[in-house]
């Protein structure tokens, strides 16, 4: 018997929050290298694979990726949430 097949009616925004000043891992933690590749593009590679569009909430406009859509926190300072404010501005 085989599986039903499903059709995705929306498109999926994945967001990945990256703007973290990684005071307790004692450098950028987004670039920390697993297995010779950093932790940022494992996660985005991972996000892309399942979302439609994704985007990069970032700390400042300077730490874009490129290749991504990035999108720096409105109200800087302010944590995740922050993050997560501008990039639901962006999204489509």
């Amino acid at each position: 018997m085989s599986e039903p097949t499903t059709t995705r009616t929306r498109s999926v925004t994945g967001v990945v929050l990256a703007g973290g000043g990684s005071s307790r891992f004692g450098s950028t933690k987004a670039w920390h290298e697993v297995d010779g590749r950093p932790m940022i593009m494992r996660v985005l590679d991972e996000v892309k694979g399942v979302a439609d569009e994704v985007i990069v909430s970032v700390r400042s406009p300077s730490d874009s990726i490129e290749g991504y859509a990035c999108v720096a926190d409105n109200f800087p300072g302010e944590g995740p949430l922050a993050g997560l404010h501008a990039a639901l501005h962006t999204a489509n």
